[in-house]
C-alpha cells in the first residue's frame, strides 16, 4: 500500500530531518513532526513492530497489542491502494501535545473515506510517543492526563464518505433519534 502525507509536513520532516540535528537538539514542534513522519514512514515500509514501538499505551491497563496492531495493519493493507494523511501543526504544552489529523483512506474497491480527529502525544522520558485511537480511547488518556482537556481544543472523530465529487458527512448512529432503524445512517453535505 502506498502511503501519502500533505506536502507542508513532508517538507518540515526534510527540513528538521535533513538538517542534520539529532533528535535531542529539535524544538517539541520538530519532535513531533519528526516522530509522527517516522510512524507513517515505517507503517508504509510494513516496519509494524518499529512503528508500534514509538506508541503510548500508559493510558490503557492492559497495555498495548503487537499482534492485534501488525493484524489491523495488514487489513489495511489488503483493503486501501493508499493512506493519505493531511496533518496540522502540533501543539505542545509540556509533556502533552496535540495535532489535528485528517486521514483519507482510499479502497481498492474505489470508496474513499476521511475521518477528521486528533493524534495525541505524551513526552516519555525524552522522546514523544504518540496515542492513536478514536475519539473514546483519547478521552480515556484525558481522564489520566486531565491536562489534555485542560490546555487543548479537543475534538470528536467525524467521518465523511466522498460520493459525487464531494464530501459527504457520516452521522453517527447514537446521535440519531431513537425511533429511526439501527442500520440507517443518514449523510449530509458538508
Amino acid at each position: 500500500m502506498k502511503f501519502s502525507v500533505v506536502l507542508l509536513l513532508a517538507a518540515a520532516l526534510i527540513l528538521t530531518c535533513g538538517c542534520g540535528k539529532p533528535y535531542s537538539m529539535l524544538d517539541d514542534r520538530e519532535q513531533l513532526k519528526t516522530t509522527f513522519g517516522r510512524y507513517i514512514s515505517l507503517l508504509g515500509e510494513s516496519q509494524f513492530e518499529q512503528a508500534y514501538g514509538l506508541l503510548y499505551f500508559g493510558h490503557i491497563p492492559q497495555g498495548g497489542n503487537l499482534q492485534m496492531f501488525t493484524q489491523a495493519q495488514k487489513v489495511m493493507d489488503e483493503l486501501c491502494s493508499d493512506i493519505e494523511y493531511q496533518a496540522s501543526v502540533p501543539v505542545a504544552h509540556g509533556n502533552l501535545a496535540v495535532m489535528d489529523l485528517d486521514t483519507i483512506f482510499h479502497y481498492k474497491n474505489g470508496t474513499k473515506l476521511k475521518n477528521a480527529g486528533q493524534v495525541f502525544f505524551v513526552k516519555s522520558g525524552d522522546e514523544w510517543k504518540i496515542a492513536i485511537g478514536e475519539y473514546g480511547v483519547r478521552m480515556g488518556l484525558v481522564k489520566v492526563y486531565p491536562e489534555f482537556g485542560e490546555k487543548f481544543r479537543l475534538i470528536r472523530d467525524i467521518s465523511y464518505l466522498w460520493k459525487d465529487g464531494a464530501w459527504v458527512k457520516i452521522e453517527p448512529l447514537e446521535d440519531k433519534p431513537a425511533q429511526q432503524p439501527a442500520a440507517t445512517l443518514e449523510i449530509q453535505a458538508q
